[in-house]
């Protein structure tokens, strides 16, 4: 591994208002990669191949058939919460459907 995925994902978000609109974000993608570090024989592999998108399109898939159709969406457990909402919030569900597994 090669420890940047939290770097490429705070860029990513960092620079969302730069690549959010354009026909094809691959450019300002492949510049994050690189300045972020990114092996970029590797990234051009990963992003070229194919091999992650059935585990992109099961996620996506996933979250259309829960219902999800906001940012952030999360399932907790059997629990969709969706939107922005305070930590405790969060929490309270993580907690509940951890009391809920244990039961099981």
């Amino acid at each position: 591994a090669q420890n940047k995925f939290w770097p490429m994902h705070d860029a990513l978000f960092a620079t969302q208002t730069r690549w959010e609109n354009l026909p094809s974000p691959a450019p300002v993608f492949d510049s994050l990669a690189q300045s972020t570090g990114v092996d970029m024989k590797r990234w051009r592999d990963c992003v070229t191949s194919g091999k992650m998108r059935p585990l992109i399109e099961g996620d996506h898939d996933r979250a259309q058939r829960a219902g999800a159709s906001a940012t952030p969406s999360f399932m907790i457990g059997d629990k969709l919460l969706a939107g922005a909402m305070p930590i405790a919030e969060l929490q309270k569900a993580i907690d509940s459907a951890m009391v809920k597994n244990r039961k099981q």
